[in-house]
């Protein structure tokens, strides 16, 4: 990690944040102290299998497990967070995954790092998404998408970043 660090750095560039495998807090320790010793701000679980999702109680565990990791990562200096799909937007009784773990997460333990694109393709808002969660959409994955909702360039697609942009400062 260290060597990975100086690598970045020797290019100019600041390490903001990088995705990691979804685990337990049992497990999630070294983990954690490869992200802290790269010196980046935030570590990110990008999804979890599917296996794992099949509930509104298995995303209940998540989020507990996420709370979990969210405190292991501040007792260092470490910010935490979630990176969405589609899938966090497909409702299970009624329920959305994705609110449900913005609500049941700790905001001061657990962030959230929307991907634009898959918000959009989910069929949520990104605009709603930033309003009814202040605070919480700490990172953007930016990525357009068509009216068909197919990946593009970004600026070409249906997808305003500007009010995005100045919604999510």
């Amino acid at each position: 990690p260290a060597h990975y660090a100086e690598v970045i750095k020797d290019l100019g560039m600041d390490f903001k944040a990088t995705h990691c495998s979804y685990t337990t807090a049992d497990k999630a320790q070294k983990m954690i102290d490869a992200a802290k010793e790269t010196g980046m701000e935030y570590l990110i679980v990008p999804a979890v299998g599917g296996n794992l999702r099949t509930s509104v109680d298995s995303w209940k565990t998540i989020a507990e497990n996420f709370n979990k990791i969210g405190e292991m990562c501040n007792k260092v200096d470490l910010k935490f967070g979630y990176h969405n799909h589609a899938f966090e937007f497909e409702k299970i009784d009624e329920i959305i995954p994705q609110e449900l773990l913005i609500s049941e997460t700790e905001k001061d333990l657990v962030h959230f790092e929307a991907d634009l694109f898959w918000v959009t393709k989910g069929g949520y808002d990104p605009i709603k998404l930033l309003k009814k969660y202040p605070g919480r959409i700490k990172l953007f994955h930016v990525k357009d998408a068509t009216p068909e909702l197919e990946g593009t360039t970004v600026g070409e697609g249906i997808i305003d970043f500007e009010a995005i942009f100045k919604i999510g400062k």
